[in-house]
């Protein structure tokens, strides 16, 4: 079977994640991997020049929401199998030492964006059989260290 996979990729392991998905038997002209870091981007580029990589930011909304429908647009297989939301970004501090500002950008990349993504793909996989969604969270969502803002963040992601 060829999957359209669409990966949110902020994460060192994300090129050891892909390299697994292509050694079970996913064609990488069927993926697309969104990154915030531009260098990475190319990297990804160079490693996987059959894959389309997509340089994202997962803090807005608007860009979020066009992800899945991209992925289906972009003609790869006309369809949506598998969504990978593995984003997340990280503060430091406690409840008291963290500022609003801080604890609204956390929220929305590492919740808002895993919500939202869901929320667009699953139509689109409904619509084609079926398909997969993995949201990866953290072991500091079942063992704080400190981090209370992506503590709380990936509780949630969880909970979704």
């Amino acid at each position: 079977m060829r999957w359209a996979v669409a990966r949110w990729c902020s994460c060192p392991g994300t090129g050891a994640v892909t390299k697994a998905l292509i050694a079970r038997g996913i064609d990488a002209s069927r993926l697309i991997l969104v990154e915030f870091d531009p260098n990475f981007c190319r990297l990804l580029r160079k490693r996987y020049p059959e894959a389309t990589v997509i340089q994202g930011d997962a803090y807005y909304q608007s860009y979020i929401c066009r992800i899945p429908r991209s992925t289906i647009e972009l003609g790869l297989t006309g369809r949506l199998d598998c969504l990978d939301n593995n984003v997340g970004i990280g503060s430091k501090g406690s409840v008291v030492e963290e500022s609003e500002d801080a604890w609204h950008r956390v929220m929305s990349v590492n919740v808002d964006s895993m919500f939202l993504t869901c929320k667009h793909a699953i139509p689109a996989m409904k619509a084609s059989g079926g398909g997969a969604i993995v949201n990866v969270s953290s072991i500091s969502a079942l063992r704080p260290r400190g981090l209370t803002t992506y503590t709380v963040s990936k509780g949630a992601v969880i909970a979704l």
